[in-house]
């Protein structure tokens, strides 16, 4: 009883709602990262000499990195005090993993 107990609470576990968003969170990100390849592949088929490649890159980056920076601003408090609540609440938020279960690892 005590087995199978335990079973099903394993099965509620990795039926919740936070391994589905886990799941589409890495997903996402995949196809950012695919997004991306295409993106440097079409920039260097473009590109006519390596100083329009050196010029294209340097403003995908600058892009790239505007979220990072904007984030940071509003961290520190510098875009607002509700923005800075936010993002300080995003900074703790983290992923719980199930609790493994000792009798069920090989």
């Amino acid at each position: 009883k005590r087995v199978a107990s335990s079973q099903k609470q394993n099965q509620q576990q990795q039926n919740h709602p936070i391994g589905i968003s886990f799941q589409v969170a890495n997903i996402l990100r995949l196809l950012e990262g695919c997004l991306s390849i295409v993106t440097s592949f079409l920039l260097i088929v473009q590109s006519a000499n390596v100083i329009d490649l050196f010029i294209r890159f340097a403003a995908v980056e600058f892009v790239i990195h505007m979220d990072n920076l904007s984030f940071a601003l509003a961290e520190h408090g510098l875009i607002g005090t509700r923005l800075q609540k936010a993002a300080l609440h995003l900074n703790s938020l983290g992923y719980r993993y199930p609790a493994a279960n000792p009798r069920t690892r090989k």
